[in-house]
């Protein structure tokens, strides 16, 4: 392997190991903020007195946790397709530069 083609792989696997660490630090602050919300809603069920607050705080809650789970969604969504292309035409180069 030439002295190019290692640094370029490895300037490939810092590329991806950026975007693996930038994934898993917003799954721990997605994680962190349901945790937050959950206890939210906790201590709002410790204060339901009749049925329909009970119905009225779960609908909220249940409406804010998809709204923000599908935002966090789209947000990990960006982030895969950010790093996807290079990876794949890096590994599309690298399969034809082998077979030549």
């Amino acid at each position: 392997m030439t002295q190019a083609r290692t640094n370029h792989a490895s300037d490939q696997s810092w590329a991806l190991l950026d975007t693996a660490m930038d994934y898993n630090a917003k799954l721990l602050h997605f994680a962190l903020d349901h945790i937050g919300a959950n206890l939210d809603y906790a201590g709002k069920l410790s204060k339901v007195r009749s049925p329909s607050d009970f119905i009225d705080v779960t609908s909220n809650h249940l409406r804010d946790r998809f709204e923000t789970f599908t935002e966090q969604m789209e947000e990990m969504t960006a982030l895969i397709e950010r790093a996807e292309p290079e990876a794949l035409r890096d590994s599309e180069s690298e399969t034809a530069t082998f077979f030549e």
